[in-house]
């Protein structure tokens, strides 16, 4: 079975907010062991019931799921350890050591710049934050989100992505806005990460990126993670199916290569619900059958499953015990 890394799970949510999803587990460690998830991108998503993502207590719930990453790891007899560096992101993926979570915030909506924010960063880092979308949809004080199509990168938002590369943190650009992307890409000095978006030409959607995004990423070496919100995979969702994830994946080969695409589920998150074929994480090896089945070469498959992440992570990630 190929190994994979996930590129984007909202794992800890799906866990903790069972209310939001219906009987049907998306995601749990579980569940990722049983696919050969060998890494995953693990968000600290604030979900606020009433969806008010700019609530006082945002920073709170972010640090309280960072800490929560780092009990379930800890815990007697885990198979799971946070990623910090290259060298644990190899043991992880190349290695068969225990498998990795490189945790992740989806949205810095109360992030000022003030001394206080910063030291929280910095704190956040040190407890294993290891990647950084600065946008959740909506436009914050780092810049637009995919749901607000004037604004663009903020000076806030360029220290962000500086201090974040000085520490070995990754910087995702999905649900930035077209503009903020763009901006993004021209201070990010490593390969663009897209943990989760599909084609805008297949589907027309702000939160996927259009030809001229995708080619941005292939220009800068970098992974975009095919994903598979029905919303974001097919015009009519209930058409959505594994095959449509296998089409957007076949249409970015086509577009700018096999060398730039990635798996960024989303599993965890998906409330609006899942493709057929594909309800979970554990079904993942039946969309391995479904690229063979259009011709995709094992090769291919082994850099979409994990060898493009893992160029791309290992770029970004520090050397070394931090």
């Amino acid at each position: 079975m190929f190994p994979l890394i996930d590129l984007h799970q909202d794992l800890l949510l799906h866990i903790k907010e069972r209310s939001l999803f219906d009987g049907n587990w998306q995601t749990d460690l579980s569940l990722n062991t049983r696919a050969n998830v060998r890494a995953v991108v693990a968000t600290a998503f604030p979900y606020i019931p009433g969806g008010d993502f700019f609530h006082s207590s945002v920073n709170d719930l972010i640090e309280d799921y960072i800490d929560k990453y780092n009990e379930i790891t800890k815990e007697k007899g885990s198979d799971w350890k946070i990623i910090l560096n290259v060298e644990d992101l190899k043991g992880s993926v190349l290695d068969s050591g225990k498998r990795g979570i490189i945790i992740s915030v989806e949205g810095m909506n109360k992030f000022d710049g003030t001394a206080e924010d910063w030291n929280m960063l910095n704190r956040w880092h040190e407890k294993g934050l290891r990647s950084i979308g600065m946008l959740w949809n909506d436009s914050n004080s780092l810049g637009g989100g995919a749901l607000e199509p004037g604004m663009g990168l903020t000076p806030l938002g360029e220290e962000v992505i500086s201090w974040a590369e000085s520490k070995g943190i990754i910087i995702d650009l999905a649900h930035m806005n077209r503009k903020t992307f763009r901006e993004s890409l021209s201070v990010i000095k490593k390969p663009a990460f897209v943990s989760h978006a599909n084609s805008d030409t297949l589907c027309p959607s702000e939160r996927n990126c259009d030809d001229d995004q995708l080619k941005l990423v292939a220009e800068s070496g970098g992974v975009v993670g095919v994903f598979c919100g029905v919303k974001f995979l097919e015009t009519e969702k209930q058409k959505a199916s594994i095959y449509s994830v296998v089409e957007h994946i076949k249409y970015i080969k086509n577009l700018i290569g096999v060398e730039h695409i990635g798996i960024g589920t989303d599993f965890g998150g998906l409330i609006n619900g899942t493709p057929k074929g594909l309800s979970s994480v554990a079904d993942i090896p039946d969309l391995w059958k479904a690229l063979t089945e259009y011709d995709f070469s094992e090769k291919d498959i082994e850099l979409i499953s994990f060898g493009n992440a893992f160029r791309v992570f290992k770029s970004h990630l520090s050397s070394g015990a931090v």
